[in-house]
């Protein structure tokens, strides 16, 4: 069970993270 929460953890991160870097070069591309 702990082994499938850590999964989950791990991906809403990356997921997270992703979603934070896609938005930050959008908004970069729109400033320049």
């Amino acid at each position: 069970m702990p082994r499938l929460v850590k999964k989950g953890s791990l991906t809403t991160c990356l997921t997270t993270d992703s979603a934070g870097a896609l938005g930050n070069s959008g908004i970069k591309s729109v400033k320049e």
